[in-house]
């Protein structure tokens, strides 16, 4: 699927409820970090931290699916007051559980992977997106690849787009 205009991206932006992240890739920089006693460290983005309150404040539900089960994940979905957290194999489960939780349907769903495991989820939802080094198969099926890199504001880049869909800038709500 050949990324969308602009407009028409927009257009599928505005129905956005649900955004759902991957981890490693999307919220971090695709590194993991093991300390000498086995402490496992990750690099979140600021930037994609406060996009995430930005989503909050526009009446946006948030989840994350990761295959990967990871306590630094666990730390930084409680910081960011994501409740809806799924570290399980099965993608797509959980998937279909966080649908069933907000009640969003496939179109609602706006999805933002990196790799090989994100590419059956990306093609269920209503705006998919790939971060500008996630890999080339996932791309071909994504509506949008975005400027950023994974770990690099990827994340806030999609959340200001469908803010933009609204007619929201970021600015607004900090008054």
């Amino acid at each position: 699927m050949p990324p969308l205009k602009q407009s028409e991206l927009l257009k599928k932006f505005k129905k956005i409820k649900l955004l759902i992240m991957d981890v490693d890739g999307v919220l971090t920089d695709d590194k993991l970090y093991i300390g000498p006693e086995g402490a496992e460290f990750k690099r979140f983005d600021i930037g994609d931290g406060l996009a995430t309150w930005f989503a909050r404040r526009i009446g946006l539900e948030l989840a994350i699916i990761s295959s990967r089960q990871s306590a630094a994940t666990e730390s930084r979905a409680a910081e960011l007051r994501i409740k809806n957290l799924y570290q399980e194999y099965d993608k797509l489960a959980s998937y279909e559980d966080v649908k069933k939780k907000t009640g969003c349907t496939d179109s609602e769903v706006c999805f933002i992977g990196n790799d090989l495991l994100d590419i059956e989820l990306a093609k269920l939802v209503g705006v998919a997106a790939c971060t500008s080094d996630g890999i080339k198969e996932l791309k071909k099926v994504c509506h949008y690849v975005t400027k950023k890199k994974g770990g690099d504001s990827a994340v806030r880049e999609v959340i200001e787009l469908i803010m933009k869909s609204r007619g929201i800038k970021p600015e607004d709500l900090l008054k």
